[in-house]
């Protein structure tokens, strides 16, 4: 972005346009002021209210003070007893009065500071620092644990390793070092056509990836002419293409359901499709349905308004990171229930805790 050196902002802007401290651009380019920077930012403000906090103390830290202050009166109290005793008993005074204090030192309920400090040793051990006590203390009361399945339990790799006709029957991906059959090819086609060009995004590289093995020139056009991203009442995107006078093509990718009702499948086509979908994503496949078409209206940002034809299904694999199966087991043995928390669909993500060896139930 473009700096004002002399601390005078150049443009008139206001919230609604403006691009917050901590905002991810994940397409485009743009040029902005930067209007503020550390503190002066929002999430500088956030951070420094949240400093402000008052921390209620921990729990166990009130109860052990309290225990320390009763077992305080009661050994200074025996303490004093047994040095008067000794003392009336015709002994030294000196000597009574170190007896007194070494046994009120004695009875002071230091073995809960230590267990407070084993405790912190073993997770340090385990490469993890501990800046409050209160932490161990929480951690301990912890009884269910969610966590993200993608990037997780998972190891974020996507790869591609089925696909499906607009029948829902299989197309074969032959052998990874040779080039795609056609119909292959054709739907690795559309899934990169309906991708962004330059992605993070695992599962778009995957697909960008497999149209790689096509092996055929494309017979698309090579400019994106205009982009339908997801929306919350609709997970499906897609991307159309053009070049000169050319009515530009349009490929779409999405949830199976999502593309079954845009291409407006009759009801035993849609339940022959789906079922597809359902078999693979029962074995905890990650799956998306593919259609294309030609683009009606570059005006109209919903797909929706496009005539789209459905082609096919793809599914993608994430396996399991290494360790999860037994970090799963100690969990349990800890009396801990962990609940995994992910957006794919019902039947990816119970087989996927099977795998991971979570409850599938309920989903």
């Amino acid at each position: 972005g473009d700096i004002a050196g002399d601390g005078e902002l150049h443009a008139d802007t206001d919230d609604r346009s403006a691009a917050f401290s901590g905002t991810l651009v994940v397409r485009g380019q743009g040029r902005g002021i930067v209007r503020g920077i550390g503190r002066k930012t929002e999430l500088g403000r956030i951070g420094q209210s949240l400093g402000t906090i008052e921390r209620e103390p921990p729990r166990l830290r009130a109860q052990t003070r309290r225990l320390v202050r009763l077992f305080a009166v009661a050994g200074i109290s025996v303490s004093i007893l047994a040095a008067v005793l000794y003392g009336l008993a015709g002994n030294d005074w000196t000597s009574a009065t170190l007896g007194g204090i070494a046994l009120a030192m004695a009875m002071l309920p230091l073995i809960l500071t230590v267990f407070t400090v084993m405790g912190a040793i073993r997770i340090a051990k385990a490469r993890v620092l501990t800046r409050r006590a209160a932490a161990i203390e929480a951690l301990g009361a912890a009884t269910v644990l969610c966590t993200d399945k993608t990037g997780t339990l998972t190891q974020n790799r996507m790869t591609v390793v089925e696909l499906r006709d607009a029948d829902g029957a299989p197309v074969a991906l032959g052998d990874a070092n040779l080039p795609l059959a056609p119909e292959a090819a054709h739907l690795a086609l559309l899934a990169a056509r309906s991708s962004r060009d330059r992605t993070f995004d695992p599962m778009e590289r995957a697909f960008h990836d497999l149209a790689a093995r096509a092996g055929i020139a494309p017979p698309w056009p090579q400019v994106a002419v205009c982009d339908f991203d997801l929306r919350d009442d609709l997970p499906a995107m897609g991307r159309a293409w053009g070049a000169g006078e050319e009515t530009p093509r349009l490929a779409a990718k999405g949830a199976p359901e999502a593309i079954v009702r845009l291409c407006g499948l009759s009801p035993d086509k849609a339940g022959q499709v789906l079922a597809a979908a359902a078999d693979m994503a029962g074995r905890g496949l990650r799956v998306l349905g593919l259609a294309e078409g030609e683009l009606r209206n570059a005006a109209d940002d919903r797909l929706e308004g496009q005539a789209l034809a459905f082609r096919g299904l793809v599914a993608l694999a994430d396996p399991l990171r290494p360790g999860v199966k037994e970090a799963v087991g100690e969990c349990r043995a800890a009396g801990i229930r962990i609940a995994m928390v992910t957006g794919d669909h019902p039947a990816t993500a119970a087989a996927m805790a099977r795998a991971a060896g979570l409850d599938a139930e309920p989903v």
